[in-house]
């Protein structure tokens, strides 16, 4: 039977703080684990002035915008940056 886990609504661009004293909780294997970003202030910069800017200064740009994805190094996540939204898995 596989489980499902929930993360508190996690603001883009911010880190999430641990205010459950469970640092050390795993999730057991075969567990669905739902991420919730909120990415309003993405998406009101993109719509509004076209492009958001990152916390680096870095622009990005409406046309260039194709989601949010969560690298890692445990499977199914990968490191692979440039080729995340070539694994439907992670969609």
């Amino acid at each position: 039977m596989n489980s499902v886990a929930e993360t508190p609504v996690i603001k883009f661009g911010e880190q999430l703080k641990d205010v459950t004293g469970e640092s050390n909780t795993y999730l057991s294997p075969g567990t669905k684990l739902k991420i919730r970003v909120d990415m309003n202030a993405v998406l009101n910069d993109l719509k509004s002035k076209g492009y958001f800017t990152t916390f680096k200064g870095d622009k990005i740009y409406k046309e260039d915008f194709k989601g949010l994805y969560v690298a890692g190094n445990t499977l199914p996540m990968d490191w692979d940056f440039d080729n995340l939204h070539n694994k439907k898995v992670l969609s």
